[in-house]
């Protein structure tokens, strides 16, 4: 069938073809169209004998019809006029071809140039938007600009910003952004740059700094001789601060007297500016911490520079747990709040170190600097150690000793350094050292207490107030209850304790280690044996008078815890007539009744003493002093040759007087040497307003006396006589006995010795082996005295 159909093909029409019958010619033609090669083939047969008929283009296939002919049929078998045909419809649609090729190239190219220009112009607009942002950004931001934003369109910003660079301001932040941002193009703005970043803000150095790291070699040189021999401070400080990022390792950095300049400047500068500048200097901070160190420890350097030192050294040091240590040892008040919030994130081995520091003994031959470092530095460990828990080998550093400086320190900086009160008042509840127990008292009066933080202590402390046998601890509970507005309370314990002469000698078996005799005066009773008197030569401000000697005591005595009172002579004035203790020349000086009285004789002293032993049913032969021939307490009189065996009332010997005022103490205060604390016990010249306080104002010593340094000068039995000069064998506490008059001649028994100075002196006066001496006659504006009696 197939042979048949290829034989009646167009291809193989004969001359028999026209008489073919009609419908096997429809047969045969829907057979080839039934296929793509047969279609192809009619498609030659029909447009073939039409343009052939009439050879026009439009009777051409069309470019379609042309392409499936050549690839569908088979060109070798096309007849003479297809051939013709085909040719001419190749040429033709050849040339159209060729032509619409043309064209789509030329829109092509047309629509790219198009585009090119949009993009050229778009491309443009964003590096001028570029280079404008970046002239007004803040320079923190310009580093991302500079190298992630702009080097896509570096070469349309160029123009933009070389005329941003020649017409800003030579200050202007548009010229440094210019300059810093066509550096990588131009190195011909480098010189701009390396001056200009001596001078830029400290905001905008860092960001400066680091986008001139790549070109740092060409600035070192210039730089060091700038930061070492520049013409102002400021410029060799921005010259080092910028070394500091790209030299870190030079040898000059080891230079101590460019180390000191550099932290000297540090911590110089503005509040604003010295985190800023700090962050600059992070890199060399190794060589900067000696320097910063000697200016944090410097008392004299400045509140703000210290504290900028503190500040400085808490971030260099922050994870070096000893250098914090070491910081914090040495810290005042304000630098041992940074410390120890830099130390508690190494709580472990701060506590390590805080036991090894508090463990540490003075060496033999320390000297009283040193000792003093040395006691600071184990206080500050001891309250580092309490407000991070480790509190066991604190509590027995309160324990009372010849050199109570590192207790005394306790006391006072628990407190201000943030510690918390309720560990005190827990240890004081389970404490048996009584010693200790009147230095938790002291310092639990540094705090300050809520009324309901106070009260679950205020009931045992009143017992200790009325019946505890320490009279220590009787007069450190009595200091703070005072402190805490219990005077009330107190006045109606005074009603009960009074005791007379008779009930002291029928409970003395039971006695407590004070008392209080019928006129409400509190004494304190301790066993007075051997001590060194007088001042050591490292004593400060010591006088050439002061000799240190043995001296023995060898007694009980009893002595009264506070000064005389004006209230106190007044009653006695009432009785004797003696000085009245209300007078307007008393005005500038006593303000209050429970201020010491003033301005008496030593001879109305001692008077008032022979007075009070009347008073309190002390038998005559008791009394201690005789008056002189005319019946008088006046020039002549005298002491009983065995004053010193009697129990009646008398002045303190001086032995007496520097004994119960050191309380077993051997530095030159009670408490310790340094000025420092010393408002906290004595009124005297910085404090005292230039008069007189009210008695118990302030801290008593460790045997319960108040205001045994300052308020007032007292009097004391003894001449003023020279001290011994050999400390072989001790002296007897022995003075003599003589009439007593006004001279300076101390062979005439003239002059008596005051002792613990007043509140006109200079603390360089406060002190346990400071003495004084007035002829016996003299009124003296600052001179009070306290009675003692020997306790038998």
């Amino acid at each position: 069938m197939v042979s048949v159909r290829r034989e009646l093909t167009p291809y193989f029409l004969n001359p028999l073809t026209p008489y073919l019958v009609h419908s096997l010619r429809n047969w045969l033609t829907r057979k080839q169209k039934e296929t793509r090669r047969g279609r192809a083939e009619l498609k030659l047969f029909d447009t073939s004998a039409s343009w052939n008929a009439k050879p026009e283009n439009r009777f051409l296939p069309s470019w379609w019809e042309n392409l499936n002919i050549r690839l569908l049929t088979d060109n070798k078998k096309w007849t003479e006029p297809q051939r013709k045909m085909m040719g001419k419809a190749g040429r033709v649609h050849g040339i159209r071809f060729v032509l619409s090729l043309v064209a789509s190239v030329v829109v092509f190219l047309g629509v790219i140039n198009i585009r090119n220009a949009a993009g050229e112009r778009q491309r443009n607009a964003e590096a001028t938007r570029l280079v404008k942002g970046l002239l007004t950004a803040d320079t923190s931001q310009i580093k991302t600009v500079i190298e992630k934003e702009l080097p896509g369109f570096r070469q349309y910003a160029t123009d933009d910003l070389q005329q941003a660079f020649q017409e800003s301001p030579a200050k202007s932040h548009a010229k440094r952004h210019a300059a810093l941002a066509f550096l990588p193009d131009g190195k011909s703005v480098l010189p701009f740059l390396k001056n200009r970043l001596l001078t830029i803000t400290p905001l905008n150095f860092v960001h400066m700094r680091d986008l001139l790291i790549d070109d740092k070699d060409e600035l070192v040189a210039s730089y060091w001789e700038t930061a070492r021999t520049g013409e102002t401070p400021a410029l060799r400080f921005q010259a080092a601060c910028a070394l500091a990022g790209f030299d870190a390792e030079n040898e000059h950095w080891q230079e101590k007297d460019f180390q000191t300049f550099v932290a000297g400047h540090l911590v110089s500068v503005r509040p604003s500016e010295l985190l800023l500048w700090t962050n600059a200097l992070r890199p060399v901070k190794d060589h900067l911490t000696g320097a910063l160190s000697t200016v944090y420890r410097n008392p004299d350097a400045g509140e703000q520079v210290r504290s900028f030192a503190t500040d400085t050294l808490a971030d260099f040091w922050s994870d070096n747990s000893d250098g914090l240590f070491d910081l914090l040892a040495v810290a005042n008040e304000k630098q041992f709040a940074s410390m120890f919030s830099r130390l508690d994130f190494h709580r472990e081995e701060a506590v390590a170190l805080g036991i090894a520091e508090v463990a540490r003994t003075f060496l033999e031959d320390a000297s009283e600097a040193e000792k003093e470092s040395l006691a600071m530095r184990q206080a500050n460990a001891a309250v580092m150690l309490l407000k991070m828990g480790a509190s066991d080998q604190v509590w027995p550093l309160l324990k009372h000793s010849p050199d109570p400086r590192v207790r005394s320190y306790i006391i006072h900086w628990l407190s201000p350094r943030a510690g918390d009160p309720k560990t005190i008042i827990a240890r004081y509840e389970q404490e048996t050292d009584v010693t200790i127990k009147r230095a938790l008292l002291l310092c639990l009066g540094e705090f300050e207490l809520e009324e309901v933080e106070q009260q679950p202590l205020v009931e045992n402390l009143l017992e200790v107030y009325s019946s505890d046998r320490d009279a220590g601890l009787h007069a450190a509970a009595e200091w703070l209850l005072r402190k805490w507005k219990q005077d009330e309370k107190i006045s109606a314990i005074d009603k009960e304790l009074p005791q007379t002469e008779k009930q002291l000698t029928a409970a003395k078996d039971k006695q407590r280690q004070w008392y209080v005799n019928g006129q409400g005066q509190t004494f304190v009773i301790f066993d007075a044996g051997e001590f060194q008197m007088g001042s050591r030569v490292t004593e400060a401000d010591r006088r050439t008078d002061e000799t240190l000697h043995r001296r023995w005591i060898g007694r009980k005595i009893a002595i009264a815890s506070k000064e005389v009172t004006r209230e106190q002579w007044r009653v006695f004035y009432n009785s004797t007539k003696v000085w009245p203790a209300d007078q307007d020349q008393f005005q500038p000086y006593i303000r209050s009744d429970d201020s010491p009285m003033v301005m008496m004789t030593w001879y109305e002293a001692v008077h008032y003493c022979n007075w009070l032993s009347e008073q309190e049913g002390i038998l005559e032969e008791q009394w201690c002093y005789e008056k002189n021939e005319a019946n008088h307490y006046g020039p002549g009189m005298k002491a009983k040759d065995n004053f010193l065996e009697l129990t009646g009332y008398r002045l303190p010997t001086e032995a007496e007087w520097e004994y119960a005022c050191r309380a077993g103490a051997s530095t030159s205060r009670y408490y310790g040497v340094t000025d420092i604390l010393l408002p906290r016990y004595s009124w005297h010249l910085y404090n005292s307003n230039d008069q007189a306080h009210p008695v118990a104002s302030l801290k008593p010593n460790d045997y319960g006396l108040f205001d045994a340094k300052g308020n007032v000068w007292e009097w004391c039995y003894d001449s003023s006589g020279r001290y011994p000069v050999s400390m072989e064998q001790a002296v007897d506490d022995l003075p003599p006995t003589g009439n007593v008059y006004d001279t300076d001649n101390v062979e005439d028994l003239g002059r008596r010795v005051l002792s613990g100075g007043a509140f006109f002196n200079l603390t360089s006066i406060i002190r346990s082996s400071g003495r004084f001496s007035l002829v016996p006659s003299t009124r003296f504006h600052n001179c009070g005295f306290r009675p003692a009696r020997t306790w038998h």
